[in-house]
Formats: structure tokens, sequence, C-alpha cells
């Protein structure tokens, strides 16, 4: 189970991306979680379920946990003055005095939203941010009469988490720690003042460490497994927060004063929405949730009473993923059976390969770029077929895939096949191959077959097109070997899944493809500032080649980069900028 869990979500990560990490608690146990990526891309080290990630704004339900404890036991109440607590408080607008206890949590206190200096830093140094804060709201004025309607504001709660410090008279990290994480066993949670050496940061590709002095409103790292352990707190009675106390919190403060706006009025204390119901996800009522999005991360906290479920998820922003939707998928695929066909695998048209994979009820779909496979499409299985949000639809007849858009539905692609390749084939893979024979008229080789490739991805065999290159997407032309010298394509989709059918082979020494003549990288001889002959010229660069030979009427100049795509063309008119390595046809 956790495998397909996992199998979906690297389905879905972009492929450069550097880290992200779930975990699913039911009945106060973990049962599925995972880490997928490296923890920095300085070091490259694989990531475990131990390492942290800045959950950012999650760190609002631990200082509302902070705060509420204070009302469990009288020190404070909700709707105790802001100001009569903490007299270092003031700002130009004398309505600062009504700002609540509670305002500060459900965001309508009307502060200016976020104090960004040094909200987010490389540093675990301690500074007096509380001084910059207090400086930084005394030149400030409300944007509204507090209470007036709630808009999301981390000011409030970097008062909050400076009530829960001037009230225990402790540093706001050693609250936390004394009075939920230790409780919990939350070993890897902390702030950035009380960081675990044994839980890693995870930093997201080779950008610095995030700390954030800003911690009631942003502050927390954790694993997402002992996210997991607090979300716990709201599903069962506890020694840290009161049931009472629990019920505020999930109780709908936010205000508005537009009769149609649903979205302020679903803020609770602390949680961004305390109604929470997806049309695609049947998570029952009473569903909590928290989100949290940094510099470099973006995390979700959920809360499903339904099935006694804590779902936690952080991602580094390079994943490329809608955080709240991923989640509520993931999860989702771990409670569905396993009961759904499966038709995952290779498939090919006319212009390149794509990967499906189908996990349960989801469909992921992924084109070839040169980066590797990105994520173009997901879809959702119902009645035979899958469907993505904008309501077109893919489904199967044997080998051959079809997609159903604006209501007609054509032959799109079929099953790659998958060989295996003699020494002879093996050695051309991922060499390039460059035209020699074009003419100085040719537009084709100004848009692609500027030069050709064999590749071979999960054991399919095609031939990469190379040309001017617009589109990340890899254009490549799926075949099956024939003998050493042929070698075919083998589609037959109908429609335009199988037009522009290609036959390479090999005769003395050069590749016959697609009406053109090419010439293998490993016998082109090097550049040294040759002029243009009679016949077309192909020659390698090694060195930066600053100026081009001087062209006549009727010839031509390609410079191809060492991709093997089209860099400069004497067809076009940009002026010729120096490159270090490729090709050069004089033409």
């Amino acid at each position: 189970m956790e495998n397909q869990v996992t199998q979906l979500l690297k389905a879905m990560v972009k492929p450069d991306y550097t880290a992200c990490s779930y975990a699913f608690m039911q009945n106060g146990k973990i049962v599925c979680a995972d880490a997928i990526g490296v923890i920095d891309k300085i070091n490259n080290q694989p990531i475990t379920t131990d390492c942290t990630f800045n959950v950012c704004s999650i760190s609002k339900i631990y200082c509302t946990v902070c705060i509420m404890q204070l009302v469990d036991e009288g020190l404070i109440q909700l709707e105790d003055k802001v100001a009569d607590i903490l007299p270092e408080f003031t700002m130009k607008d004398e309505r600062y005095k009504d700002i609540t206890v509670r305002m500060c949590l459900d965001h309508s206190s009307g502060l200016p939203g976020t104090q960004w200096k040094h909200f987010s830093v490389s540093t675990t140094s301690k500074f007096d941010y509380y001084s910059e804060v207090l400086n930084y709201l005394s030149n400030s004025t409300l944007k509204a009469n507090p209470g007036t309607y709630s808009t999301y504001c981390n000011d409030g709660f970097t008062l909050a988490e400076m009530v829960v410090s001037k009230v225990r008279n402790m540093n706001y990290e050693d609250v936390l720690k004394k009075y939920i994480t230790e409780k919990i066993g939350a070993t890897s949670t902390n702030t950035t003042y009380t960081i675990n050496s044994d839980c890693p940061l995870v930093s997201e590709g080779k950008k610095p460490k995030e700390y954030f002095p800003i911690q009631g409103a942003g502050g927390i790292t954790t694993s997402m497994i002992d996210l997991c352990k607090f979300g716990q707190l709201f599903l069962e009675p506890n020694s840290i927060i009161s049931e009472k106390s629990k019920a505020l919190m999930a109780k709908s403060w936010g205000t508005t004063f537009l009769e149609s706006d649903l979205g302020a009025i679903d803020f609770g204390l602390g949680w961004d929405l305390v109604k929470h119901h997806d049309p695609d996800y049947d998570f029952g009522d009473g569903v909590l949730a928290k989100g949290g999005n940094s510099m470099f991360f973006s995390s979700r906290l959920i809360i499903v009473p339904k099935y006694n479920a804590v779902l936690a998820f952080s991602e580094t922003h390079d994943c490329g993923l809608e955080v709240p939707t991923t989640l509520m998928r993931l999860f989702n695929t771990y409670l569905e059976p396993n009961t759904y066909p499966d038709y995952s695998g290779i498939y090919t048209h006319a212009f390149g390969l794509q990967k499906i994979t189908t996990i349960k009820s989801s469909m992921v779909v992924q084109d070839k770029t040169e980066k590797g496979w990105i994520m173009s499409d997901l879809l959702n299985y119902a009645d035979g077929k899958w469907t993505n949000e904008k309501g077109n639809q893919i489904f199967f007849e044997g080998d051959y895939l079809l997609k159903t858009t604006r209501n007609r539905t054509v032959a799109f692609a079929q099953k790659a096949k998958k060989q295996e390749l003699n020494s002879v084939w093996k050695s051309r893979l991922n060499k390039k191959y460059i035209v020699c024979d074009t003419t100085y008229y040719d537009i084709v080789t100004n848009q692609m077959l500027c030069s050709v490739e064999f590749n071979r991805t999960e054991d399919t065999l095609s031939l990469i097109v190379h040309g001017n290159k617009s589109e990340p997407v890899v254009s490549e032309f799926p075949i099956e070997v024939i003998d050493d010298t042929h070698a075919k394509s083998y589609l037959n989709t109908p429609c335009n899944g199988s037009r522009d059918r290609v036959e390479p082979y090999f005769e003395n020494n050069r590749l016959y493809c697609a009406s053109y003549t090419y010439i293998c990288e490993d016998d082109i001889e090097p550049y040294n500032s040759q002029l243009f002959e009679k016949e077309n010229q192909v020659y390698k660069i090694n060195n930066t080649l600053e100026v081009l030979p001087t062209i006549c009427e009727n010839h031509r100049i390609l410079v191809l980069d060492a991709n093997g795509d089209l860099y400069y063309d004497s067809m076009d008119v940009e002026e010729y900028k120096p490159i270090e390595s490729g090709f050069i046809i004089l033409v």
C-alpha cells in the first residue's frame, strides 16, 4: 500500500525536484509514510522520514494551542485586549487598543499583515525580533476596525506568540517544547532556535537553509510523522488541550461584509478551513485544514474525523505540486480497494512517448522532456474511463489509447514495444547523427531533422529528432530493429497516431532517414576555420567559435549545439553569438 501511494507521488513530481514527504495516521498509529528525494542538491544525501520541513503557517495551530492552554488555565481570556497584556505594543492608529487575543487567531484584527523584514532568514543566530516587530507596528495603521472582516494576517500570530511568552515568562520555543512537543514525543518538531541535528532540515535545491524568527506565525520545522502526532491531539481527549478549547478552535470565527463570501467565514482559531468539503473526496464532516507556504516550502495538515485520521504533507517548491489536492488524492489512494484496471506503461504516437501510470482510480500522464518525465495530465477513473478536471477523457481498446476532447474521440497512441538490442545497435545509442545533405533553401532542417539520435527508454527504442528547440517535450519516433542495418516504425494507430513513418537504415557508414543523409558524430572532423567547399561539410566545434566564415549567395551555415539542436541558421535574421561546443554545417 505504501509503495502504491509513493509510486503515485513519484509520477506527479517534477523531474528536477528536491524532496517531499507525507504521513497518514489512523487511530493514533502511522499507517503510511514516506519521503522521496534528497536533503539538498549540494550533498545529494537521500531523504528519510526523520528529515524535517519548514511547515511555516501550520505553526499557527501550535501557537493557537499555546494560547488555548492559557485560556484553559484561566491565565487569559480570548476577549482580553492584546494591548493590556503587551503594553509595549502600540500603533499610530488608536483603534489598535480594541484588538483582542481572539482577533489575532481568526485573522480579524485589522493589522497590516506581515512584518517582512527577517520573516525568513538563513541563520539560527538569535536577535531581537520582537523589537523589530514592535517598531514596525508602532509606525503602522490598521486596515480596518478590529473585528470588521477576516483577511489572512501573520502579524496577529506574532502578537499571540508574544502573549504566550509574556504570560508564561518563558521563551516561546521553550513553551512549545515543555507544553506540547515533549509531551507527544515529537522530537523532530522544533523552531529555529531549537533545531534537532538528528533530524536534518531539507533545503530546496542548492538554496540556503531557511529559518524563521517569526515562530508563532511560521517557525515550526518538523517531520511529517511528528506533525501527525500533533494533529492527533484534535481527534482524541488528551491532557494538552481541553475538549472545550478544541471545539472553540474548530468553530467558524471568520467574518466578512460580503454576503456571498464563503472564504473568510471558514477561518477558525488558527485553522484555515473548519468546514472543509471537497467535491472529489468524501471525507465527511468536521474536517479541519491548515496550509503553510514559505519561500521554499509548501505544506498541509488535514484532520479527518470520519476516518479518525491525520494527514500531513510537505514539499520543496520545485516539486511543482498542488499540495492540498495532492494530499487528499494520496490519502484517497490509500483508502481505495485495489480493484481498478491497470494500463500503466509507455505509450507512443507519431510525435513522441508518453508514460501512463494508473494507480487505483488515479491516472498520471507524463510527457518525456529533456529533464525527464513531467506530468501533463491528471485524471480520475469512473465507468471505464479516466476524466480530467476539464472533462477530457482517456480510455483503452486493447493496446490502443483513445482520447475524448470536446465530444470528439480519436485514437491517439498505442502501447510501445519492448525490444532487446544487440551490441551493434547498443553502440549507436545516444550518439548524434548530423544532417549532411540539406540545401541552402531547405526550411525543414531549420525546424526539425537537423540531427537525430537513437534512444532507449525503458526497453523501448526510438529515434529522437532534434531541431529548432521551442518546446521542452522530446520529439521522437518509436522504431523496432529489423537487422543490423535496418529499423522501422511499427505504429499503426488510426487518425494521426501513426503518420509520417520512418525507416532508418545504414549504408556506407552513413545513416539514411526521412529523405536525409546523416553522419555520426564519431566520424566528424574538428572545425579549424575551414571554408566552404563544393560539397556540404560538417565539422565538430570543440573550442569556442567566435566568428563564422563569410557567406556568399546560395550558401548557408547551420550551427547546432552539443545536444544536436539548432543554435543558429543563416537562413534566419538573428545575429550569431559565439558557442563553446557543438557542430557547424557549411551548406
